[in-house]
């Protein structure tokens, strides 16, 4: 009877859990917040000095400048959401590398361990003589 892997969750620390529970809090937050926002749908929409003129959506095609400029604006955003970030930025890999890894460090281990018992057991014999 061929051995059936077992379907266990992987192991996450306590500082991960933790990271996804307050991001999940603030995504509840957020959510909550964007509900209390109501938008009147039947009034016409018109920019306010508050509001940059190229944010309004037009249904005018836009230029190349327009949309570098767009981009590089979410960017900015981005690059600033990442700093106010708490904690390590964590980056997974693929099982099959990470095992990679591993057995390159034990390999490794290995032949430190055997240099170091061939130095020993020579030292042995020059000590004894």
């Amino acid at each position: 009877m061929p051995k059936v892997a077992s379907q266990q969750p992987p192991r996450v620390s306590h500082q991960r859990r933790t990271a996804n529970r307050r991001q999940q809090q603030r995504r509840a937050a957020s959510a909550a917040t964007a509900a209390e926002t109501t938008v009147d749908q039947t009034a016409p929409v018109e920019p306010t000095p508050t509001v940059a003129p190229d944010a309004v959506i037009s249904s005018a095609p836009r230029s190349s400048s327009t949309i570098a400029a767009r981009r590089a604006a979410r960017a900015q955003a981005s690059r600033h959401a990442l700093a106010e970030t708490p904690g390590p930025r964590v980056a997974t890999m693929p099982r099959d590398v990470e095992y990679g890894f591993i057995r390159a460090d034990l390999r490794r281990m290995l032949y430190t361990a055997g240099l170091i018992l061939v130095i020993m057991v020579a030292l042995l014999f020059v000590v004894d003589r």
